[in-house]
């Protein structure tokens, strides 16, 4: 630009800005979970790029228990600062459950934000994903019947053992 004979330089144009959405946490709800419980898992999404995620477009994140998809977040569509981030709890799965049925043992979480592909202008999609290790307890054992009773001599000389069966059978 001119100005009287002299130049005055053009203002360099702001770099561009770019959102990179990660995954830096999973949880669950609850914390030691044992066998047969529902499970709700959470995940802490953060923006590590240099500009503001999309407004008004689901930021999803797919939760998977050993490979199998278990439940999403779907309902978040605000933007995410840069360098901000947000918990997104689970609020819809296969058949409309958003919970995990805990199978006693060990298992791979694995927490995917932008899973469907909807944030295809994303930095860096390699690092969308999270896979953490839960344990899940074993229920503990039932309660013996009650109303069973033993001959006083026979406890005292450690001469019955009882044993159940927690099936109904009718």
């Amino acid at each position: 630009i001119s100005f009287g004979g002299s130049i005055v330089p053009e203002e360099p144009p702001p770099p561009p800005t770019f959102f990179d959405l990660q995954v830096i946490d999973i949880t669950w709800s609850p914390v030691a979970a044992k066998a047969g419980e529902a499970v709700t898992f959470s995940a802490l999404v953060y923006n590590n790029g240099t500009g503001p995620s999309p407004d008004g477009v689901i930021h999803g994140v797919g939760f998977s228990v050993d490979g199998v998809q278990v439940a999403w977040s779907a309902s978040n569509t605000t933007s995410i600062a840069a360098h901000g981030q947000r918990s997104q709890v689970a609020d819809g799965g296969p058949g409309g459950v958003l919970t995990w049925t805990a199978v006693a043992g060990t298992h791979s979480v694995q927490a995917f934000v932008d899973d469907a592909g909807r944030m295809p202008t994303e930095s860096d999609k390699a690092n969308n994903i999270l896979v953490k290790s839960i344990v899940v307890a074993s229920p503990p054992p039932p309660d013996p019947p009650s109303g069973i009773s033993a001959p006083p001599q026979a406890v005292a000389a450690n001469l019955t053992t009882l044993v159940w069966n927690d099936e109904f059978e009718g």
